[in-house]
């Protein structure tokens, strides 16, 4: 193996690997400088020493073998044996059916420049892979390069067939080819516009049972300018939901707010509609006294009924209401006594004043001597008929007259 010119220069050791890259003879400085035995190696394919973390290291390794056909494959990789982690320069050459694989272990000083990168890279990687927030890193292309498992659980990104995609599935696939949410491809733009910008952009969006906030940064280089942008993917569906409960508090104070300001104004109004009632009532009231008055002094006194002789007559009237239309008066003129009973519809001062303008033209008509009952009720009929007009059209009386005299008793009425 000494005889390969690669051998003289990488002093790391090298393995000898058959034509599936499968590990079956090793030399004693890979041993010395990996800290391994060579039965611990031999037999295990190549990309079994490869850590998993180096997860770019991997994808970058398969990549340049498939597209190899001749000369040197050269990359950085960090190997993994008995527990330890060495980051190593990888050279490996075809040689007939045999594969070289020559190391070269760059990290020989704890200063060492590279290794200070590694170790920066490796916190990086463990505050992406542990945050709570979901992060993914696109190269210049849109590309997936790099994503935490908080990235995969909250975007759950599936294929057309519907099959969740895993890690490996995603690795350098075009971000925006993968979701067919248009909120989230809208995302697309600010990328683009991040190819010409180096400020930050911002997008909440609604993606499955999440409201997320995108916070897209656009990574620059110094030499290369664009290399990509961060996507920090935060899940404030909790904040949505409490802003969300909060419009909804606000609304209902609002109706609240409206249904109270319609109960004052209805309390207003039934405060003023019983502060009417209460002067109405009064009016009324007033109105009702004086017509009760009105109606208690033309009814016939007991002493004027005692002065008719042969004729005992006793008199009573209690109106339902506190007034009614009902009235009766006994009359006596030359020998002969009138007894008229009327009743007035309805109740109240319009019913008391006609019940009085009946009473009067009664007795003004058996004043005038007017004996003939027919002529007696049509001038009482015309009189009261045109004086119920002007008080209300829609009140009616109903007249009944007794006439005695001589021991004979005459009836007539009318209704107008």
């Amino acid at each position: 193996m000494k005889d390969c010119p690669l051998y003289a220069v990488y002093t790391g050791g090298m393995l000898i690997l058959d034509d599936s890259l499968t590990i079956f003879n090793v030399t004693p400085e890979f041993c010395e400088h990996f800290t391994c035995t060579p039965e611990s190696i031999v037999g295990k394919p190549l990309d079994s020493l490869f850590s998993r973390k180096d997860k770019r290291g991997r994808f970058l390794f398969h990549k340049k073998l498939s597209q190899y056909k001749k000369g040197l494959l050269d990359l950085t990789i960090v190997i993994f044996i008995n527990k330890n982690e060495f980051i190593s320069r990888l050279r490996l050459v075809k040689r007939d059916k045999e594969w070289l694989a020559i190391f070269e272990n760059i990290l020989a000083e704890e200063d060492d420049l590279f290794r200070e990168f590694y170790l920066g890279r490796e916190r990086w990687t463990s505050i992406v892979r542990n945050s709570s927030e979901g992060i993914a890193i696109l190269d210049s292309e849109g590309r997936l390069v790099e994503f935490n498992s908080r990235f995969l659980e909250i975007m759950q990104f599936r294929s057309v067939h519907g099959v969740l995609l895993n890690e490996s599935a995603l690795l350098n696939k075009y971000l925006f080819d993968l979701s067919d949410n248009e909120q989230f491809n809208s995302a697309q733009h600010h990328f683009e516009k991040a190819k010409t910008s180096k400020r930050k952009s911002y997008q909440e969006i609604q993606h499955l049972s999440y409201y997320l906030r995108l916070e897209i940064t656009p990574i620059y280089l110094p030499v290369k300018g664009f290399s990509g942008c961060s996507f920090v993917i935060k899940d404030i569906t909790h904040q949505k939901q409490l802003e969300f409960m909060a419009q909804q508090l606000q609304q209902k104070n609002q109706e609240l707010e409206r249904q109270k300001q319609e109960l004052q104004a209805a309390h207003q109004e039934i405060v003023t509609l019983n502060q009417k009632l209460h002067q109405e009532n009064l009016r009324l009231s007033a109105e009702l006294d004086v017509t009760k008055k009105l109606q208690q002094m033309i009814l016939p006194k007991q002493e004027e009924l005692d002065l008719i002789e042969g004729l005992d007559i006793a008199g009573f009237m209690q109106p339902a209401d506190e007034v009614g239309g009902d009235y009766y008066d006994v009359i006596q003129q030359n020998g002969n006594v009138k007894i008229s009973i009327g009743d007035v519809t309805g109740h109240g001062l319009e019913s008391g004043v006609l019940m009085l303008m009946t009473q009067t033209a009664v007795r003004t008509l058996q004043e005038s001597e007017e004996t003939n009952p027919v002529k007696f009720l049509d001038i009482l009929n015309r009189t009261i008929y045109s004086n119920i007009q002007r008080i209300n059209p829609y009140r009616n009386v109903t007249l009944a007259i007794l006439d005695y005299a001589n021991g004979n008793l005459g009836v007539s009425g009318q209704y107008t």
